[in-house]
């Protein structure tokens, strides 16, 4: 049966809408009354700051109205930037895994984003989801393509009868 990726999607967000939504409008409470209900800076920067908080932080999670202890108020969005980024790319990670060969591909790709993620200094202003595209790069490489080369391994006739071997096991 085919799936849709569309509906698939719209079925994850609508599972994690109302509960991270309620959750983002309880983390602005929060800062309003730690910021005693004072506005402490621009009024678009702290929009700004609602909406990254907003889109399951996978935009980022920024310091809201001046207050510095903001993303400690609410740690636990961190998975939630996993999870939405593996959701999006699952059609691509099904592509990959068709042939042996766009596995290998998928996993050459995988180790020179890696290796180019550690030549990027995180400090930069201009790159933010720095350390989410690590983590997602690291995630991919040793998760996905373990995963892969494991589905292409157990379709081999010689693989599956070295596995049953008791003096490999």
């Amino acid at each position: 049966e085919k799936v849709s990726f569309a509906r698939f999607m719209y079925s994850r967000l609508w599972r994690l809408s109302p509960a991270y939504l309620g959750g983002a409008l309880f983390l602005f409470v929060l800062v309003a009354v730690f910021s005693r209900f004072e506005l402490h800076g621009s009024f678009g920067s702290l929009l700004r700051g609602m909406a990254e908080w907003s889109m399951f932080s996978v935009a980022g999670t920024p310091v809201l109205n001046g207050f510095a202890e903001t993303n400690r108020l609410w740690v636990v969005t961190w998975s939630l930037r996993l999870e939405i980024v593996f959701y999006l790319l699952i059609p691509f990670v099904l592509w990959f895994s068709k042939t042996i060969w766009k596995t290998l591909l998928f996993i050459a790709l995988c180790c020179m984003l890696l290796k180019a993620s550690l030549f990027v200094e995180p400090n930069h202003w201009h790159f933010p989801f720095f350390y989410l595209l690590q983590a997602v790069v690291r995630y991919i490489c040793f998760s996905f393509s373990v995963g892969i080369v494991t589905a292409h391994l157990v379709r081999i006739e010689a693989v599956r009868r070295l596995a049953r071997c008791p003096r490999v096991a």
